[in-house]
C-alpha cells in the first residue's frame, strides 16, 4: 500500500508497475500479483459438486478481488520464473548493495520459545525473507 501510494497507484493498478520494474527486466514470462491471462490459463481452480467453481476463492478483505495486488502472498508464477527471481534477488540484480544488505538484515526476531522457531529453525525475518541463523 505504501508503494502504491508513493507511485500514485492503487492496489488494482500496482501490478502494471511491478511488471515494468521487475518482471520485464528479469524476463519473468508468467508472473503476476493479480490474475492475468497467463496465470488464468495455468491456474488450478476449485471444484464443488463435480463442477469447476471459479469464484476467486477466499478473500483477505471484503473488497478483495483477483485483480487486487497482494504482495504478502499472491505472487502467481511458475518454477522457471520463480527460480530466475530468486537467483536475481540473491545476486542483487538491479538493487543497490545497501538495499540488499537491508533486505537480508533481521528486522524482526523470532522468539526462541515459539512454535515457528521449533518447527522451522527460523530466527528472524528480513524484508520478506526468513533468517535461519542460530
Amino acid at each position: 500500500m505504501v508503494i502504491a501510494a508513493l507511485a500514485d497507484n492503487t492496489l488494482t493498478t500496482l501490478n502494471a508497475l511491478c511488471q515494468t520494474k521487475v518482471s520485464e527486466p528479469l524476463i519473468l514470462s508468467c508472473s503476476a500479483f493479480v490474475r492475468s491471462p497467463c496465470v488464468a490459463a495455468r491456474k488450478v481452480t476449485g471444484h464443488k459438486d463435480a463442477k469447476v467453481a471459479d469464484d476467486a476463492g477466499p478473500r483477505s478483505f471484503p473488497d478483495d478481488t483477483p485483480m487486487t495486488f497482494g504482495a504478502a502472498g499472491r505472487l502467481h508464477t511458475n518454477a522457471r520464473d520463480y527460480g530466475r527471481f530468486m537467483i536475481s534477488l540473491m545476486n542483487g540484480a538491479g538493487l543497490s548493495s545497501a538495499l540488499v544488505d537491508e533486505m537480508f538484515t533481521v528486522q524482526a526476531e523470532v522468539p526462541r520459545d515459539s512454535d515457528i522457531y521449533r518447527l522451522t529453525g527460523a530466527t528472524g525475518w528480513g524484508l520478506g525473507l526468513v533468517s535461519l541463523y542460530r
